[in-house]
C-alpha cells in the first residue's frame, strides 16, 4: 500500500513538471502505452538537446546491432529512423511490454541545467516502477552522478537508484556520489567513460572538413550579466580577428553569438539531427565550447576541443582526457584569459598522446554499454 502511494506521488509529480514546459497531460489510448520491444530507453530527450540526444542514439544503436529492437520514448523521428530504432513513443508514455528498460542520458543522477528539476528523474523513476511491475529487468547506464543540492532531488534519485539492477556511470566524482550518497552497492556499479565518445564506431563516421576553428558560446542565464558579457563579446571579438576561418556552432537551433555576427560571413552549424550534425563537427580543425558533448563528439573524432565551462562536469572531463589546461572556468574568466584559450585552440594540434587516451577511454565506455549486454 505505502508503495502504491509513493508512485502515485510522483506520478502527480511528473504531471505538474509536464504541465509546467507546457505539454498537455492527458490520458493515451492504450496503443500508445505499447512499448513492445526488446529494450525501452528513457531520459530527457524531449528537448532535443543534441548531448542527450547523441547519448540516446549510441545506446540504441549499440542493442540494435545485436539485432534487438529499441525504441528511445522522445527521441525525434529522424534522429531514430535514421539509426534503425523504433518510432518513439510520446514523452512520459506508459509501457504495457518490454523486456528491458534502460534509463540514461547527462546528469540524470545531478543536477543539470540553469534551474536544475526533478523532471527527469522522475519520468525515470516511474518508467522503473511500471518496468518492474511487468517483469523487465531495469539499468541506469551512461549518465553522471551528482551533486544533488536539492534534497527532493536526492530523495527521488535514491528511490531510481534502489530501482535499477545494476548502475554504469561517466567518471570516478560519480561512482563514489552513488556509493556515499545514493547508497549503492559497489557491486551494482560500474565506472567508465561517457558513452557519447563511442559516436564514430557505433553510429558510423563520415567527416566533412572544413579546417575552421569551431567557436559555441550558449551561457545565457548561467553567470552573473556582467561575467556573461565579458565572455561572449569575447568569444565574438576573436573571432572577428579572422572571420574567414571561424565557423559557429550551437548543440541548439540557434548560436548566442550569431547576434554578433552577419550570418552571410560567417557560417553557422545549427542542430537538427546527429545525421546531419556530427559530419560536419568532426570536420573542424579545433574548438572552443561552453558544452560538455560538443567537447565529447570533437574529441571522439580527433578534433583537438578546448572549453570556458559553466558546469563542473565539464572539468571532470577534461580532467579524463588529461587536458585539464584545455578547461577555463567561465565564473572567474578574464579578458585575456578567454583571449589566450581560443589562441591557443588556433594552432592546436592533436597529438599521439590524445590518440593513446582517447583509446583508452573507449575501453572504458565500451564497459558501460555492455551493462546492457546481459540482461
Amino acid at each position: 500500500m505505502a508503495r502504491d502511494k509513493m508512485a502515485a506521488r510522483f506520478k502527480v509529480g511528473i504531471k505538474s513538471a509536464l504541465a509546467g514546459v507546457g505539454v498537455e497531460v492527458r490520458r493515451l489510448p492504450k496503443s500508445d502505452y505499447d512499448t513492445s520491444v526488446d529494450t525501452t530507453i528513457v531520459g530527457p530527450y524531449k528537448i532535443h538537446n543534441f548531448g542527450d540526444d547523441l547519448i540516446g542514439a549510441v545506446m540504441g544503436r549499440h542493442l540494435v546491432a545485436q539485432g534487438r529492437s529499441v525504441r528511445v520514448n522522445g527521441l525525434s523521428v529522424e534522429n531514430s529512423r535514421a539509426f534503425g530504432f523504433q518510432s518513439p513513443a510520446p514523452y512520459g508514455a506508459r509501457m504495457s511490454s518490454t523486456r528491458n528498460l534502460v534509463v540514461g542520458g547527462g546528469g540524470l543522477l545531478g543536477d543539470a541545467g540553469v534551474r536544475p528539476k526533478s523532471e527527469y528523474m522522475e519520468l525515470g523513476l516511474d518508467a522503473a516502477r511500471r518496468a518492474r511491475r511487468i517483469g523487465a529487468d531495469v539499468k541506469i547506464v551512461g549518465v553522471g552522478a551528482g551533486p544533488l543540492a536539492v534534497g527532493k532531488h536526492r530523495d527521488i534519485a535514491r528511490a531510481l537508484a534502489a530501482e535499477a539492477s545494476h548502475i554504469a556511470v561517466r567518471d570516478a566524482e560519480s561512482y563514489q556520489f552513488c556509493v556515499e550518497e545514493l547508497g549503492v552497492a559497489p557491486a551494482n556499479l560500474t565506472q567508465g567513460a561517457d558513452v557519447a565518445l563511442l559516436w564514430p564506431d557505433v553510429l558510423g563516421s563520415t567527416r566533412i572538413p572544413n579546417q575552421r576553428l569551431g567557436l559555441q558560446c550558449d551561457i545565457t542565464d548561467w553567470l552573473p550579466p556582467a561575467q556573461e558579457k565579458l565572455v561572449a563579446e569575447q568569444f565574438a571579438l576573436s573571432a572577428r580577428e579572422s572571420l574567414e576561418d571561424i565557423f559557429l556552432i550551437t548543440p541548439m537551433r540557434s548560436s548566442e553569438l550569431a547576434r554578433y555576427f552577419d550570418e552571410s560571413f560567417v557560417p553557422q552549424l545549427r542542430y537538427d539531427t546527429l545525421k546531419d550534425y556530427l559530419p560536419h563537427l568532426s570536420g573542424l580543425r579545433a574548438i572552443v565550447t561552453t558544452h560538455l558533448h560538443i567537447s565529447i563528439a570533437a574529441y571522439a573524432a580527433r578534433v583537438p576541443c578546448f572549453t570556458i565551462y559553466v558546469n563542473d562536469k565539464t572539468r571532470r572531463f577534461y580532467d579524463q582526457i588529461g587536458r585539464p589546461d584545455r578547461a577555463l572556468p567561465a565564473t572567474t574568466a578574464s579578458v585575456d584569459a578567454v583571449r589566450d584559450l581560443i589562441d591557443r585552440a588556433r594552432v592546436a594540434e592533436w597529438e599521439p598522446f590524445d590518440d593513446l587516451r582517447l583509446d583508452q577511454l573507449k575501453v572504458e565506455s565500451a564497459a558501460l554499454l555492455e551493462t546492457m549486454d546481459h540482461a
